[in-house]
């Protein structure tokens, strides 16, 4: 059986009548036994809701930093926003995490949603250009190099504190496409594939972040593939699929309404255009299956077991979709530790 490694993902968002302080209260005693199973990281992502959700917070930096003395794992964000940051304030936000986390600290990076960048002024048509100088330039400083120019930006001192990994944490790409197979190549110890991306999506751009680091010269055994899941895990999968229907379709649906869902025009023909899912879309719950890990411990092994042979090295579970109980989650996190992990170790 091929080797993985397990990651935490979670959303700390304050659910009704609580606060963030509740929630991380509500989660350190699962990322706890989480340690004792065998996971090896926690990550969490960025979001900037306009109202309440049970998505990510718009301060992953914040939260990692307040989860660091209380756990032994890797933390990282999954994903930062990278084109809506400065370099200056992301290199010394991020070097001082790595300072408080002694150097435990991974940052995943993106570009991002256009009406995010709309929000922050940023020019959706330059994101691109400004999401590699930025990269660059905190690559750049994080070394303790003091300049950095690129086609948007540039920067002309160094920070202090310096991180505690030589040469700054590892970092994470997420996205599709070519270019995000050069930043791979480029920068990445890892490729992020997002909550969204199926199996077929996974296994593409793997073999483009391959094809881009073999013509640069790089092993391409030197970089992770990381995938971020859904996960609700139970004794048998119809009692994970009836506990956890209700959250996940409305993390599904909020990602048709984000645009970021889509499917073929004509579902019986493979060829045919790909379409944006609308949210009230009954085809959304057709995903569910290319997007999630729900069932039984011998039913998802068979499913991880694909994915390693896509090239996954790690999975982080994301295991707190649409506010599901807690009780739910710790039970996700017994299971996958006890029944699953043992087969990819």
């Amino acid at each position: 059986m091929p080797k993985l490694n397990f990651g935490l993902s979670f959303d700390f968002s304050p659910r009704a009548g609580t606060t963030v302080a509740g929630v991380l209260d509500a989660i350190v005693p699962i990322i706890n036994q989480a340690e004792r199973h065998g996971f090896t990281s926690c990550f969490t992502g960025e979001n900037f809701p306009v109202r309440n959700s049970y998505f990510s917070l718009p301060s992953p930096i914040l939260v990692l930093a307040a989860l660091a003395p209380r756990t032994s794992l890797r933390l990282g964000t999954g994903v930062t926003m990278a084109p809506l940051w400065h370099p200056l304030r992301l290199a010394y936000d991020t070097a001082v995490l790595d300072q408080i986390t002694n150097g435990r600290f991974t940052l995943g990076v993106a570009l991002g949603h256009a009406p995010d960048m709309a929000r922050f002024g940023i020019d959706e048509k330059s994101a691109g250009d400004r999401m590699d100088d930025i990269v660059g330039a905190v690559r750049a400083l994080w070394s303790g190099k003091g300049e950095f120019t690129g086609k948007t930006l540039s920067v002309s001192q160094p920070i202090a504190p310096l991180p505690v990994q030589a040469g700054g944490p590892p970092m994470w790409f997420g996205g599709m496409g070519p270019r995000t197979a050069r930043r791979v190549a480029q920068h990445g110890e890892a490729w992020f594939a997002a909550t969204m991306y199926h199996l077929g999506d996974i296994a593409r751009q793997v073999a483009a972040n391959r094809e881009q680091m073999t013509a640069t010269g790089r092993d391409p055994s030197t970089v992770r593939v990381a995938v971020n899941r859904l996960t609700v895990v139970s004794n048998s999968t119809q009692r994970a699929l009836e506990e956890s229907g209700k959250y996940v379709e409305k993390v599904i649906r909020t990602y048709a309404s984000f645009g970021a869902m889509t499917g073929h025009a004509n579902p019986d023909d493979p060829a045919s255009e790909i379409v944006p899912l609308t949210p009230d879309s009954d085809r959304i719950l057709e995903r569910v299956g290319e997007m999630c890990l729900i069932g039984s411990p011998d039913s998802i092994i068979p499913t991880l077991s694909r994915y390693a042979d896509a090239g996954v090295t790690d999975i982080q579970l994301r295991l707190n979709p649409g506010e599901i109980p807690f009780e739910q989650v710790s039970r996700t996190v017994e299971l996958v530790g006890r029944e699953i992990i043992p087969h990819f170790q």
